[in-house]
């Protein structure tokens, strides 16, 4: 199979759809970026649980969008310049307003998104490494839109 790999417009042979670590060029960090973990790759994250409202109560992706902003282990993910794979030209590729980071000094460890298959439902995922922050920061997210965190679901 092929699979179109981020960083630099380039075709990568193998059964990871979105490069494998190996394949992928490290990037040093400019100044207000945020730092990159060597194995911080979307592959290598493990699915942790979810954030479910409270009985009576529902989640709102407003407010969900909200918190993101104002939450201080949370980032919007930003956008990437790439190069459209079909036409070669110049784009710039956005992830979903419903899409955080998890960082823990600055360095991305996890993401809470927006389930797509179920309304009012947040997934959570983490690095195997900061499994423990990314759970406390779920646990606060929860309980700041009325909700809890299920492990394991």
């Amino acid at each position: 199979m092929i699979f179109f790999s981020g960083a630099k417009t380039k075709w990568v042979w193998g059964k990871y759809p979105f490069g494998c670590p190996k394949t992928s060029p490290s990037r040093g960090t400019a100044p207000g970026q945020l730092k990159t973990m060597n194995e911080a790759n979307i592959l290598d994250m493990e699915a942790l649980g979810t954030i479910e409202p409270d009985a009576g109560t529902v989640i709102e992706r407003d407010a969900w969008i909200a918190l993101i902003g104002t939450h201080p282990s949370l980032a919007p993910v930003q956008p990437r310049q790439g190069n459209n794979p079909f036409t070669k030209e110049p784009h710039m590729y956005k992830a979903a307003p419903d899409h955080a980071l998890v960082l823990l000094d600055d360095t991305k460890v996890g993401a809470i998104h927006w389930a797509i298959d179920a309304p009012h439902r947040l997934i959570v995922s983490s690095m195997p490494k900061a499994r423990t922050h990314v759970i406390a920061v779920a646990h606060d997210v929860a309980s700041s839109l009325g909700g809890r965190f299920l492990p394991g679901t």
